[in-house]
């Protein structure tokens, strides 16, 4: 193995390990990375389905753009309270169930057929899964790197 995983959280990636040493907060840098590129892109993909959603069930625009503002409006209220969770049982915790909710989320939505089964699958459930996100992964991230964090 050409390099030794370091764990120390008072050791930074900055300071002197030695040679062939891989600081840990890398790995969970990377890690967090990927999950957040995941995350913004299903923030991000349902203007690609809305006219689909519209010409599939017949509902009105308004309707349809609905479900994405009441999701909009209810992932900020679950970043707090994720914020809140993160700091008392823990970053991995809150980022593990984001994960498995936001698959559950995605797995409920892809078998609607009313607006009300949108509304509880992708609006409530996926803004529970993934309003704590962000704010778990920024606070993760600057605990794992203390020095030089500008």
């Amino acid at each position: 193995m050409p390099f030794k995983l370091t764990k120390d959280i008072n050791s930074n990636a900055n300071s002197k390990l030695g040679k062939g040493h891989l600081y840990y907060g890398w790995i969970v840098l990377a890690a967090l990375f990927i999950a957040s590129i995941v995350s913004l892109g299903i923030y991000s993909s349902f203007g690609v389905f809305f006219k689909s959603l519209e010409a599939e069930f017949g509902w009105t625009r308004a309707m349809t753009s609905g479900i994405f503002s009441v999701f909009s409006i209810l992932a900020p209220v679950f970043a707090i309270i994720g914020g809140w969770a993160a700091d008392r049982y823990g970053a991995r915790i809150v980022i593990t169930l984001s994960g498995f909710l936001t698959g559950l989320s995605l797995l409920l939505t892809s078998q609607v057929d009313k607006p009300w089964q949108l509304f509880i699958s992708y609006s409530l459930l996926l803004a529970i899964a993934t309003g704590p996100f962000y704010p778990v992964m920024m606070a993760t991230t600057s605990r794992w790197f203390v020095r030089r964090r500008g």
